[in-house]
């Protein structure tokens, strides 16, 4: 651990540098605020060659921060988020909050476990990932539907994104991924037009069973669970559900998965709640991550073409879980 005065001092980004260069950590923690660059465009933490986590510390107390719908002040987003993600830090939860103290006496921080555990394992998973060759890295690729269409009408916003072209950058990525020598499978790659076939233009699949669902689901938080079901009613009357199963689409081609985020919720009033963070969930969309962590075992998970389904989540008190408590 180190305890610095500021990143932006030369000689304390030199010391930090030379500790990193010794150390060789497999994940770097960073809690110090702003961008860590220098105005030369270096970085001290980045000399490690490894994921840096930038740990969340608002100014605000935890009832403060549960209150807000923002979650985090504008100039804790500015200092804690923005500007380290610009630096290509890794965003984490809340891992203390500001504790009132009486007046005359410096103010105390009270940590908060929910975020110490969601960090502390995604830093674990990181370091991991690190250890793993190409060969035996399990990917998952996530291709966006928005604003569009649902299983039973047209879908032409699959993959959308403005100035992207999701299709052919998914192609390039697998011959990509190929070459530096993951597991594609074994036959010829699709190329965009037989990508946008399979993932946007062909009936969903079964992917997971209702057993199997309900098995996966009561290892979730029960509090959250009860919100889908209240939200949502039983899982078999998800309309994704067809005999028995969760329908879906998505695609396997050895140990990478390509798939289509499903709905977070009914198809006709999609565009109205998409970005609504005060509702949960439903049961298929639940069901997807379920399925793209215990059935597939993903070691990591990639969102191409993604627009912010989750818009500020990650400073946010949700009342129900992101996909953090969903992840891979």
């Amino acid at each position: 651990m180190l305890f610095v005065t500021s990143l932006k001092d030369p000689a304390v980004a030199s010391g930090v540098a030379d500790a990193l260069r010794n150390f060789q950590p497999d994940s770097v923690l960073n809690a110090t605020l702003f961008s860590s660059r220098t105005p030369q465009g270096h970085s001290p933490l980045a000399v490690a060659g490894a994921p840096i986590l930038q740990l969340l510390q608002p100014g605000a107390t935890q009832e403060v921060w549960a209150r807000s719908p923002r979650g985090l002040s504008r100039s804790d987003l500015a200092m804690q988020a923005v500007l380290p993600e610009l630096d290509g830090s890794i965003a984490t939860l809340p891992i203390s909050f500001r504790q009132d103290a009486p007046p005359g006496l410096p103010a105390a921080r009270t940590p908060y476990l929910p975020g110490i555990r969601h960090t502390v394992a995604r830093a674990l998973a990181w370091a991991r990932l690190r250890h793993l060759a190409p060969e035996q890295k399990r990917v998952g690729i996530i291709l966006s539907d928005y604003p569009g269409a649902g299983l039973a009408r047209e879908t032409g916003h699959v993959a959308h994104a403005v100035g992207l072209d999701g299709f052919a950058s998914l192609a390039s990525i697998l011959a990509l991924l190929r070459a530096e020598g993951y597991q594609t499978g074994p036959a010829p790659l699709p190329d965009a037009q037989t990508l946008t076939t399979l993932l946007a233009q062909t009936a969903p699949r079964p992917l997971i069973s209702l057993p199997t669902y309900h098995a996966l689901a009561a290892e979730l938080d029960a509090g959250f669970m009860a919100s889908v079901t209240q939200a949502w009613g039983a899982p078999e009357q998800d309309p994704c559900v067809q005999e028995g199963a969760f329908h879906l689409r998505a695609l396997e081609l050895g140990h990478l998965t390509l798939a289509v985020q499903p709905d977070r919720g009914r198809q006709a009033d999609r565009k109205a709640r998409y970005h609504d963070p005060d509702i949960p969930p439903c049961h298929a969309y639940v069901a997807f991550y379920l399925w793209l962590r215990s059935v597939r075992r993903l070691d990591a998970l990639v969102h191409l073409a993604r627009m912010a389904r989750w818009n500020g989540c990650r400073a946010r008190p949700q009342p129900f879980p992101p996909p953090a408590r969903l992840r891979c």
